[in-house]
């Protein structure tokens, strides 16, 4: 099935597609992010330096690792970044079950 539109009909719906995809992009700038809040190990040259609090993007968690023969830490939670080339990487001394607690909590914090 073929439409035709006039050129006025065209230029309209064009207007409209924009608007549409504008709307889309500001309404997206302004979701809030949901985050979790997790105990974190520093470690350098192998020897603990200290334990953290962080707080976390869901939307930036590409992998939870469950790291069942390390003594200072439960999970390592691997993030993307900004730039999607680099992630980040951290020790949580939460379990992968709790981890995934606090996700569904906050997906379900509106």
């Amino acid at each position: 099935m073929e439409i035709k539109l006039t050129d006025k009909q065209f230029e309209q719906l064009q207007t409209e597609l924009i608007k549409d995809v504008i709307k889309r992009a500001e309404a997206s700038k302004t979701s809030k992010k949901k985050f979790v809040d997790v105990t974190i190990i520093d470690y350098r040259r192998e020897k603990l330096v200290m334990q953290r609090q962080v707080s976390i993007c869901i939307d930036c968690i590409v992998s939870l690792i469950s790291a069942d023969d390390a003594t200072d830490f439960k999970t390592e939670i691997i993030t993307s970044s900004n730039n999607e080339i680099n992630g980040f990487r951290y020790l949580c001394t939460s379990s992968i079950e709790e981890i995934k607690q606090m996700i569904k909590e906050a997906e379900n914090n509106d």
